[in-house]
């Protein structure tokens, strides 16, 4: 019972840590486009605009 117990919580943050994980994945993938395209001068207002509605 105990060891379920602790299997349970740990799991928990387990999954909470990989939610987390993935979260900041995307937005450094986000981040590496609007980079890569502020480098190249292709970043348009309309980028922007698009980016903060979402």
């Amino acid at each position: 019972m105990l060891l379920d117990n602790y299997k349970q919580f740990t799991s928990d943050i387990e999954d909470k840590r990989k939610s987390v994980s993935k979260e900041i994945n995307l937005l450094n993938e986000k981040v590496s486009s609007v980079r890569d395209k502020y480098v190249a001068d292709k970043l348009d207002e309309e980028d922007y605009i698009k980016k903060s509605k979402k």
